[in-house]
């Protein structure tokens, strides 16, 4: 925009000197006519005996050429009003239009539009520029095309690797839910991270409600005398930090619904990259075992 300003003002610039000069020219025709015919009537008037037909006549004379260059400045000066006024338009669309061209094209390339190229009107320094413009728009837009084409190929692959995680994940929950034993899984805080379907019921929660919840709060916190076990002496999470798997048939696991079961269960560690992670417990239900004993 202070590209165009700078031309507008240097083409009315233009044309206020194309009018100035002609005005004064004008001016310097008017005011020799002026002197050469008073001093024309100055030597008339000068010499003895003039009639007054003599000055009447001169005094005709001398408006006649007056009106005539009034009539003449008039003219030259419409005429050059409007020389001026072509001129002004025909440079302002040759000089300006370049550049409006390149502006509405910066604008649309501002509001997303990568399709659009600017006009090369011709080989000057908007020409360049305007030449520069364009190879910037096509390497953005072939990056934009290529960065799509990425992006969709790898949405595509990402869908189907969740796909596959997915199909896993349900095959898994299949292979565990159709053991009779229970199992369930534990972070090494001790969380609940998976569990399957006989471990749920046999303890009575129904689905969801065990995963992030602590199993030792939940069903491992209280002896069959009512005592509780601290942390500490949690067989289960001394697996975690020992990482030594660890086996009993001589404990409870408390149920949903305050009762207990007798359990014979597995604890055993989870290795990541040589550090233990978890463990995954197993456990049986025999109550009517010890009963029967």
């Amino acid at each position: 925009m202070k590209t165009k300003k700078s031309i507008t003002r240097l083409i009315l610039v233009t044309f206020v000197v194309i009018i100035l000069v002609s005005r004064l020219f004008i001016d310097t025709i008017l005011f020799s006519n002026w002197f050469s015919y008073t001093d024309h009537l100055n030597v008339k008037f000068g010499s003895l005996g003039v009639d007054e037909s003599v000055i009447v006549e001169l005094n005709a004379e001398l408006t006649s050429t007056v009106n005539q260059n009034i009539k003449f400045t008039i003219f030259y000066s419409a005429i050059t009003m409007v020389i001026a006024i072509i001129i002004y338009s025909v440079t302002t669309r040759y000089l300006l239009r370049p550049v409006d061209n390149l502006i509405e094209s910066t604008e649309r390339f501002a509001k997303g539009d990568l399709t659009h190229r600017a006009e090369i009107f011709r080989d000057d320094e908007i020409g360049v520029i305007t030449k520069s413009f364009n190879e910037m728009m096509d390497t953005i837009s072939d990056l934009f095309t290529d960065m799509e084409d990425k992006i969709s190929a790898r949405t595509l692959k990402l869908e189907k690797t969740n796909q596959d995680l997915t199909n896993n994940r349900n095959n898994l929950q299949l292979i565990l839910d159709s053991t009779a034993e229970a199992i369930f899984g534990i972070d090494a805080d001790s969380n609940c991270t998976f569990y399957n379907a006989s471990g749920i019921k046999m303890l009575g929660y129904d689905h969801d409600e065990l995963i992030g919840e602590n199993i030792h709060d939940l069903f491992h916190h209280t002896r069959r005398d009512g005592t509780p076990i601290p942390m500490t002496e949690c067989e289960m999470l001394r697996t975690i930090n020992t990482g030594i798997s660890y086996y009993t048939n001589d404990e409870i696991f408390w149920k949903k619904d305050g009762s207990y079961i007798e359990v014979e269960y597995n604890a055993y560690p989870q290795f990541k990259e040589g550090k233990v992670v978890g463990a995954v417990i197993t456990f049986m239900d025999i109550t009517e075992n010890k009963k029967a004993q």
